[in-house]
């Protein structure tokens, strides 16, 4: 049988941010996982997609991509660490949280892409480094 698809970590954005919202605004990793799988609709085939032997990591990928979902939230400033294990919606976060599905979505996209703006190494970008470099100004990029 063929993997089922399984949502991106940025589908997984909108229900893991609410998902904390509706534990209280603070939860724990294990009550985010549980309460994101219920939210986002993840069926039984989909948590039974593992990493192979090979891969470096281990378990359900979708765990993995609720995880990465986190990180993006905490990267926009829509969650924060509230302690050890604990991850806390910021008043973004709740803000967002409380937009209709659409318009949140739209949000989280906007904020992800002003996020990670600065990383992606477009022609733009690496031209002014190059530039930078000629007049002896080099830059770092990581």
């Amino acid at each position: 049988m063929p993997d089922p698809s399984l949502p991106l970590p940025p589908q997984l954005m909108l229900p893991t941010l609410r998902s904390v919202v509706e534990l209280g605004g603070t939860a724990s990793y294990s009550d985010i996982d549980a309460q994101t799988i219920e939210k986002a609709g993840i069926t039984e085939d989909q948590l039974a997609v593992v990493y192979g032997e090979e891969a470096t990591a281990s378990g359900p990928k979708i765990m993995h991509r609720i995880a990465w979902a986190r990180s993006m939230l905490k990267r926009i400033g829509a969650l924060e660490g509230a302690g050890h294990g604990v991850w806390a919606a910021t008043a973004e976060g709740q803000r967002i949280s409380a937009l209709p599905d659409a318009a949140a979505t739209a949000k989280l996209e906007e904020s992800i892409a002003d996020a990670y703006a600065d990383v992606e190494p477009t022609p733009t970008k690496l031209n002014e480094f190059r530039e930078r470099a000629l007049a002896g100004e080099p830059a770092e990029m990581t």
